[in-house]
């Protein structure tokens, strides 16, 4: 194997961060809203689990570039999501997006 061609190999593969992303990225995102969910645990999150949760689906949309519209519909289902009770011992969020993360077909080069 010449230098060159070390090289170029080295530029396509992307780094330890990025792999990192695209491996674990959509699943702490359902792990951070599922945190938050936790947070507003019992009668606080009747009061409080909107105005987290939409907090929280906002900021976790705007990570991942969402467009506006999508980002209003994930800033609904987060605030609907940790107002809902008996949610906070289940970590529905970190296993949907563990499995559509799964289920996505690999990137191709």
């Amino acid at each position: 194997m010449t230098q060159t061609s070390k090289s170029s190999e080295a530029l396509d593969r992307p780094g330890m961060f990025r792999r990192l992303h695209l491996a674990f990225g959509p699943v702490f995102g359902g792990l951070i809203l599922d945190l938050a969910d936790f947070a507003t645990f019992g009668p606080l999150g009747l009061y409080l689990g909107a105005i987290v949760g939409a907090a929280v689906g906002f900021w976790i949309s705007s990570l991942y570039g969402f467009r506006l519209w999508m980002r209003i519909l994930w800033v609904l289902l987060a605030a609907a999501y940790c107002t809902a009770p008996f949610t906070e011992f289940l970590p529905l969020a970190t296993l949907i997006s563990a499995v559509a993360r799964f289920l996505q077909p690999p990137a191709s080069k």
